[in-house]
């Protein structure tokens, strides 16, 4: 886990991606595509979610019953600057979507995250054609470390302890 979050600082650092913002930017839109009120309990796609009114399945800071979704309403990102806050976030996010059923095993945690991986890797093949945005590689990145924070959780691993121990 300590090399994975290390390949994805260094891929960050490389790029001119700041990841504490990127990581923030994107569990704000996770928030706008996974309202609590649409997606308790389900493990459904975010493009199931759909909301009237709401292009790109993006809506506003409070969910259709009127509760907060996670998503500030004035469009502020969180701030996340440490693996524990991320840890922390991630935790809260996946409490209040009902989502622990889902995130307990280490098989499908594991799953995500190499499907995530899949997704950095893609941006690099196809920046040989067209190039990629930091702000896009920083978004596939977050994806990357919110899975892993949510893996180190399942496996009961301080996933800082650890990385402080392989990276003095």
């Amino acid at each position: 886990m300590c090399g994975v979050v290390n390949t994805l600082q260094n891929l960050a650092q490389n790029h001119e991606v700041v990841f504490s913002l990127a990581f923030g930017r994107k569990m704000r839109l996770n928030g706008n595509k996974y309202p609590v009120g649409l997606c308790s309990g389900s493990f459904a796609k975010y493009s199931d979610y759909t909301h009237e009114g709401s292009p790109n399945n993006e809506v506003s800071g409070n969910n259709l019953n009127g509760e907060n979704n996670g998503a500030s309403s004035d469009h502020s990102d969180p701030e996340i600057s440490t693996i524990n806050e991320a840890a922390s976030f991630m935790s809260r996010f996946v409490e209040e979507r009902n989502w622990n059923q889902y995130h307990v095993n280490p098989r499908n945690l594991c799953l995500a995250l190499v499907g995530e991986v899949g997704e950095v890797i893609e941006l690099f093949i196809l920046s040989d054609h067209e190039g990629f945005s930091k702000e896009r590689l920083g978004e596939e990145l977050s994806d990357c470390l919110a899975y892993l924070v949510r893996l180190a959780s399942c496996c009961n691993v301080q996933l800082t302890a650890a990385l402080l121990h392989y990276f003095p």
